[in-house]
């Protein structure tokens, strides 16, 4: 069997099986009392499940072309670094990388924010964007970390432009769209507006039982409503994605 590549520090460990592409992060100061999936990487939109043993070096490479490898790393004794990095050759285009960390608790940070506390179920852009009047999810101080419910912090050592994606379900504009309607287009407007509402109460009650089972310690990675996997999506188009935890 391939080996796994592990690496530790204080109350957290990550991990990922060459094998199958998965990995994970276990979490907790006396033991690992929370668990949480990493998805296959995904590298020019497309996941990479296969990858080879380590070399001498300790990284790991893409089986079947994608040509990248992914590293973990020991930083200090409080962080733990997991880095994807294109292994095409210098002054190539920049390769799109997107790596999924399956935890349903609350996330806090992305910087100077205006829309809210808790960010699960929201999607961030991290650029700086100078927006007057009701700025939603726009900010001129964006900050690549942000810290789980589930007692660990996320930072992407990067300056690039990316997007921290805390989808938890089907994704619901809260962008008012006013449109002048006629008299026989008004009922099917109540109706379309009576079933995003009820979608949006079912997407409520599916949030508030995740945040329950976040408080009572509960394993994280489950299924959203939709039959989607809730977490964070971290996307980025670089030569080069270093996260760490």
């Amino acid at each position: 069997a391939t080996p796994l590549l592990r690496a530790s520090c204080r109350g957290l460990q990550v991990s990922f099986d060459p094998a199958s592409g998965r990995g994970g992060l276990a979490v907790g100061e006396e033991g690992f009392e929370v668990q949480i999936p990493l998805l296959p990487p995904v590298v020019d939109g497309k996941a990479v499940r296969e990858w080879a043993a380590a070399d001498q070096a300790g990284a790991v490479h893409a089986v079947g072309g994608a040509e990248v490898q992914l590293t973990l790393e020991r930083v200090s004794d409080a962080a733990v670094a997991l880095e994807l990095r294109s292994t095409l050759h210098e002054g190539a285009s920049q390769r799109s990388f997107e790596l999924f960390i399956a935890d349903g608790h609350s996330f806090y940070g992305g910087g100077e924010r205006f829309n809210a506390v808790d960010q699960r179920g929201i999607r961030l852009p991290m650029s700086s964007t100078d927006e007057p009047g009701n700025k939603q999810t726009a900010t001129y101080k964006p900050v690549p970390f942000m810290l789980s419910g589930a007692g660990y912090g996320i930072w992407v050592d990067s300056f690039a432009q990316g997007v921290f994606d805390l989808m938890s379900g089907p994704h619901i504009e809260h962008a008012l769209d006013v449109r002048s309607i006629g008299a026989h287009q008004r009922a099917g407007a109540l109706d379309s507006g009576r079933r995003l509402a009820a979608r949006a109460s079912r997407l409520d009650e599916e949030r508030a039982r995740v945040q329950a089972s976040a408080l009572n310690g509960r394993s994280s990675g489950r299924r959203a409503a939709n039959g989607g996997v809730q977490g964070l999506s971290l996307k980025y188009s670089e030569q080069v994605l270093r996260v760490v935890f």
